[in-house]
């Protein structure tokens, strides 16, 4: 996707929805390569979920308290439940056992 979409942000390239393909001039499909030699195949290809894939990757980013990364553990001091935090602070700890 980010081949893509580094392909049509190129100054006369666009995507075209009906065909699934980004469109450009020859010369342009050329400076297109240099830069990604990947997008080769999309030439001739179309690639019908870009702008599916756009939704998702493009999309709102989690920030504040609760953003973590699948490989972080959550920040469990913010829990308004006192019986939920020991629960889950105890459940916390058993996982950094584990790894």
């Amino acid at each position: 996707y980010r081949l893509l979409k580094d392909a049509k942000n190129q100054s006369g390239a666009h995507f075209d929805e009906k065909t699934g393909r980004i469109t450009a001039d020859p010369a342009l499909w050329k400076n297109i390569l240099t830069s990604h030699p990947k997008a080769k195949k999309f030439c001739n290809k179309s690639f019908p979920l870009y702008e599916a894939l756009g939704e998702l990757y493009d999309g709102q980013t989690a920030e504040g308290t609760y953003n973590y990364t699948s490989t972080q553990l959550p920040d469990l001091t913010q829990v308004g439940n006192r019986d939920e935090f020991l629960n889950i602070q105890h459940e916390q700890d058993e996982v950094e056992e584990t790894l």
